[in-house]
């Protein structure tokens, strides 16, 4: 048994993270108190904790992308499920999303060499600023897209 500094409570060993550097190897607070205490510093350091992902996985790319490779697979049936109803809920999007990828295959639509939000060169994602008009696209990198669908959302 131990007892955790934040919540105060009485837990067993089991409830700690492991710690080499503790006296005990157990972590002084317990998991629950731990995992709000890391959530809530990942909220107000966003770029800090971006900058850290980001530096972990330009070490190690090929351990994340394995990882991201496995949680697809394992995730097959659940993410079939999401995309159905997706597209049930949003049948002029999902139309709209057919349409663009069916004329860029086709040849008949070609992305721009820019994205047309900061003339970048990364790959590019078609936007529809209108679903109702399924062809009339803004190409934007994957930076500006997200932005504006912050935007949208807010």
């Amino acid at each position: 048994m131990k007892q955790c500094i934040k919540c105060e409570s009485q837990k067993p060993l089991s409830d700690f993270y492991t710690h080499p550097g503790m006296k005990d190897g157990h972590l002084n607070t317990c998991k629950i108190c731990h995992n709000k205490i890391s959530k809530k510093y990942r909220e107000d350091n966003p770029k800090e904790c971006a900058a850290a992902k980001k530096r972990c996985y330009e070490r190690k790319p090929e351990v994340y992308k394995a990882k991201a490779k496995e949680w697809r697979k394992s995730h097959l049936e659940s993410r079939k499920e999401e995309f159905k109803k997706y597209k049930e809920k949003y049948p002029e999007k999902v139309a709209a999303h057919v349409a663009v990828m069916v004329e860029v295959r086709s040849g008949q639509m070609c992305p721009p060499d820019y994205c047309e939000g900061c003339f970048g060169s990364a790959p590019l994602e078609a936007h529809h600023p209108d679903y109702s008009k399924p062809l009339n696209v803004e190409w934007l990198c994957k930076k500006c897209h997200t932005e504006i669908h912050r935007k949208v959302v807010k």
